[in-house]
């Protein structure tokens, strides 16, 4: 019959109380090819590593998991007096074998002797670093013997991501190894071929740590921040690695509006969608919503996607203020005038009353992105807001960057458009045509969805479709032009606003009617 035995384990620290001088000289050995997580006890309410010497502190209601014989044989818990449970050893003589799985979303409820094996998943990471260390006793199970010591050894790696730019929002790691098999029959634990992302801890703004399960190098992994991805080699993964160097993510893809002022640009262009009355910004940034040469009827009666609007339709209630500006819904297709004894041919589009100088409605509720905070892919709650007709001007032909290349007339996966690649964005990465021509034509630059996705956008280069225009009811255009709102009206004049236009051999910064429907791409403020 099988016995039951309460065990003690004594934890070792960076070298047990009990090792001998052999085990000593094997301990320091490893640590010369890695970096030990060592074990200390701690008073915190849960079990912690710290990423720059690698500790790991356990605190009360941690778990190991014992196996003997390749199978489990019970749970172990610290307490006051270290990790003790009651176990249930197999009938012959091996050594014990503990499995120490902390800070995982996830962790056994229900274990037996019939498991064999266990999987776990570390891919959650914001609130705590995982630990997957695995130990064995320092002598085979005896049934006299009730207290045993071991060394437990990490079997992933502890690495250091570093930043070029400050920011406090998540990291995601794409691409990864994120799942490993407790495997009890053969005192191991080993990683699946399941990949995944690993949602990093941030530790300091430039910083983040992420532990990794033992894998060949990997290069084509992205990393991921908000809505920008980024390239990212992740070098060789040992077991009991500390890597504190060497992982470098270039986030710095802003681009300048001004000489004192960096953006980032929404990962496309701003769209609304009638029926649950949701802003949201384009899954890909060649995406466009209307299709061209169509009506879509009186205020998109015939369409749900909303993504050519009226100036300054940002959807709010302006009436209060102007009682003739009643087209301020993103749907509104009215283009008819208002008769006034002060204003003739009044458009009832954005702010009405204008004197003296150009009026700028970023900043204000006309603006769409300022109105709607509520963007529902709007990455961390930025502030977005429109460009002004001076910082899309100072954009596209007076900011300075590192390859020359402020914009090149491209198309991109089959839609004609303009690319404006980062201020630090290199020239080698990619050979460009006919780049700075305001007269170049779309098929300069054919560039498809791998060379996009491997080439640009993790680079941080901005593509703004052609997506048409918008007069009354009528789309036209589709492909072959583009007009983008800036948020300056045009001079004092309560019918126009200026507007960004480019097509094929053409581009400049102009004006139209406010009631034009145009695209609209927000940004925020990085610098």
């Amino acid at each position: 019959m099988k016995k039951l035995n309460i065990i003690i384990l004594a934890v070792a620290l960076v070298m047990g109380a009990t090792q001998c001088k052999k085990n000593v000289e094997t301990i320091n050995n490893a640590a010369s090819e890695g970096v030990y997580i060592t074990l200390k006890v701690g008073n915190g309410t849960k079990h912690d590593v710290d990423p720059n010497s690698g500790e790991v502190e356990y605190n009360s209601g941690d778990k190991i998991y014992v196996g003997h014989n390749g199978a489990y044989i019970g749970t172990l818990t610290y307490g006051t007096n270290g990790f003790s449970g009651t176990i249930t050893p197999g009938e012959t003589s091996d050594y014990l074998y503990f499995y120490f799985l902390g800070g995982l979303e996830t962790t056994p409820t229900t274990l037996s002797a019939a498991n064999q094996s266990y999987k776990v998943n570390i891919s959650s990471q914001r609130e705590s670093l995982p630990v997957l260390s695995l130990g064995q006793s320092n002598v085979p199970y005896n049934s006299e013997v009730t207290t045993y010591t071991s060394q437990l050894l990490n079997q992933c790696a502890l690495v250091k991501i570093s930043l070029t730019e400050e920011t406090p929002s998540y990291l995601n790691v794409n691409g990864m190894l994120v799942e490993a098999t407790i495997d009890f029959a053969n005192h191991s634990i080993t990683p699946t071929t399941t990949t995944g992302t690993i949602q990093l801890r941030t530790q300091t703004l430039t910083d983040r740590w992420a532990v990794m399960l033992p894998r060949a190098t990997a290069t084509n992994t992205t990393a991921t921040i908000d809505l920008a991805s980024y390239p990212v080699v992740v070098p060789a993964i040992s077991a009991n690695q500390h890597i504190t160097s060497g992982i470098e993510i270039d986030n710095d893809c802003a681009i300048s509006v001004s000489a004192n002022t960096k953006v980032r640009f929404s990962p496309g262009n701003l769209q609304y969608n009638k029926t649950t009355q949701q802003w949201s910004f384009m899954q890909f940034q060649y995406n466009t919503a209307e299709p061209g040469a169509t009506d879509i009827g009186d205020n998109y009666a015939d369409y749900n996607i909303v993504s050519l609007f009226g100036w300054g339709t940002s959807g709010w209630d302006n009436t209060s203020i102007d009682p003739y500006s009643t087209n301020y819904y993103p749907y509104s297709t009215d283009v008819s005038s208002y008769t006034d004894q002060w204003t003739e041919n009044y458009y009832h589009y954005g702010p009405s009353w204008v004197s003296g100088s150009p009026v700028d409605i970023s900043g204000t509720n006309y603006d769409w992105g300022v109105y709607n905070s509520s963007i529902i892919n709007n990455g961390q709650g930025y502030n977005w807001r429109t460009l002004t007709n001076a910082e899309w001007n100072y954009l596209l032909y007076e900011r300075v960057t590192t390859s020359g290349i402020r914009f090149a007339k491209a198309t991109v996966c089959g839609m004609g458009g303009i690319l404006l690649p980062p201020d630090n964005w290199r020239s080698d990465i990619y050979s460009l045509n006919n780049t700075n021509t305001d007269g170049a034509n779309f098929d300069g630059n054919i560039i498809d969805l791998t060379t996009w996705n491997n080439m640009f956008e993790p680079y941080g280069v901005v593509f703004l479709p052609a997506a048409g225009s918008r007069y009354g009811t009528f789309v036209s255009t589709v492909g072959s032009f583009g007009c983008y709102w800036t948020s300056t009206a045009y001079d004092n004049d309560s019918q126009r606003a200026r507007h960004l236009y480019f097509g094929e051999s053409s581009q400049y910064m102009d004006y139209t009617d406010r009631c034009s429907g145009e695209s609209v791409r927000l940004v925020r403020d990085v610098h």
